[in-house]
């Protein structure tokens, strides 16, 4: 029975992989709102992955929700202390600071 359960995590941390995998895709393909969907999906199934809140804290900044993105980025932080790039995102979270890295308008 252990094995089971073992295998049925396995099979949801592969799958919340996935996810996150398309998700970066369609982030480099510039699609958004499509990566910030399936950065939710792969938190869905595993709610304690870091590095989906991260990047999906990264799709909220390109579209301009620096509230929901400052959410995610802590929320990544809290599940794993370690990650670097939470700890540095929140600070292009400021609109001024978004125009200055990136050029333009942030939203």
């Amino acid at each position: 029975m252990a094995n089971l359960a073992s295998a049925d995590s396995q099979s949801t941390r592969e799958s919340a992989t996935d996810w996150l995998q398309k998700g970066v895709a369609l982030a480099m393909a510039g699609k958004n709102q499509e990566a910030l969907e399936a950065f939710t999906k792969a938190i869905a199934l595993n709610p304690k992955y870091a590095e989906a809140y991260n990047n999906r804290g990264i799709a909220y900044l390109k579209l301009g929700n620096y509230q929901q993105a400052i959410r995610d980025y802590d929320k990544a932080i809290k599940l794993d202390q370690k990650m670097r790039w939470p700890i540095l995102n929140p600070t292009s979270c400021n609109r001024s600071n978004h125009e200055k890295r990136f050029g333009g308008t942030s939203a």
